[in-house]
């Protein structure tokens, strides 16, 4: 692929994992800008760093919120769930986050027992970007009610435009119907 890129004169970026010489592993990133000087040769300008630290902070960090007692998840604006983790799923009543969206396609068809409420949420969301500790009652998969506690900030685009949501919750199923 290095020569590819300096064939085509694009730039190239790759990561990789060497092996050291005490038996260690460490990840890479190379960065090749490639150019062609006065003389019709290929030169280039490159990047090597070493990402060991990034990446075990980045897997650390994706088992936290696969693992955790707190639902992750990512939603279109217009209501499409696009991921979830596994206590997100949990908390609905599903086997796995694949169960769920495989299953789930629309929030507020499926998901939301009040859909004027995912309009106003929408509208909080364009005016300020996002909303912290919002208390929802939502459907699970067998119909059961759900609250939860939900955090979520709006994505934009580069035209300004919210593109994704995306946030966390809790399950205050208990607390709801003790208060109630």
């Amino acid at each position: 692929s290095m020569t590819q890129a300096t064939r085509s004169l694009t730039p190239w970026v790759q990561e990789y994992r060497i092996l050291t010489r005490q038996g260690g592993l460490r990840w890479l990133r190379t960065c090749l800008a490639p150019y062609q000087d006065g003389r019709a040769r290929v030169l280039g300008y490159g990047l090597l760093s070493d990402v060991t630290l990034e990446r075990k902070l980045r897997s650390n960090l994706l088992e936290l919120c696969d693992q955790g007692a707190i639902g992750v998840f990512r939603t279109t604006f217009e209501g499409r769930f696009l991921s979830v983790n596994e206590q997100f799923a949990r908390i609905f009543g599903y086997s796995s986050a694949e169960d769920f969206l495989r299953n789930v396609s629309a929030i507020t068809e499926q998901y939301n027992f009040h859909p004027d409420e995912y309009a106003t949420i929408l509208k909080l969301l364009e005016s300020h970007g996002s909303i912290q500790r919002y208390s929802m009652e939502l459907r699970g998969k067998g119909g059961e009610t759900v609250w939860v506690s939900l955090n979520v900030r709006a994505l934009r685009g580069t035209a300004g435009r919210i593109e994704y949501c995306e946030g966390y919750c809790a399950d205050i199923s208990e607390q709801m119907r003790a208060e109630l």
